[in-house]
Formats: C-alpha cells, sequence, structure tokens
C-alpha cells in the first residue's frame, strides 16, 4: 500500500484502483473523488480533486476543487 493511499484510508477514502481514484461518500447522492492521471510511465501521478452529486431524476452536478494538483510527500 503507497503513503497516499494510507494517509487518503485514514481521512475516509476508500480506493478504487491504488494511485488513480479514491472516493468518500459524504452523502446519499455525493461523493468527493480523487483522480489521478499520468502522461507516461516515468512521469509523476497529478491529481484533480471534485465533488460529484447524483441526482436521480436531474442531471448530476460537478463542483471541482483542485486539478493537476501533486501529492505532498
Amino acid at each position: 500500500m503507497s503513503g497516499l493511499t494510507a494517509e487518503l484510508y485514514e481521512l475516509g477514502f476508500n480506493c478504487g484502483i491504488e494511485l488513480e481514484i479514491y472516493i468518500q461518500d459524504t452523502g446519499t447522492y455525493t461523493s468527493l473523488i480523487i483522480e489521478g492521471f499520468r502522461k507516461g510511465v516515468d512521469e509523476p501521478y497529478t491529481y484533480d480533486f471534485y465533488k460529484q452529486t447524483f441526482y436521480p431524476h436531474y442531471p448530476n452536478k460537478i463542483t471541482i476543487y483542485g486539478e493537476q494538483l501533486y501529492p505532498l510527500n
């Protein structure tokens, strides 16, 4: 388990794919999502952090808190 995964687990996030997707449900229809990307094998991951609300009969709503962020070491 990576240090990032361990730290996010302590904060209440569940790991979907290690270093790539972390989700924390904050309500019935709302989740905080941290999504990792990298451009090449030797490149570090950057992360987008956003909240997504999945309304049952309305369009989803996304609130972006940060894009292309680097984790602190």
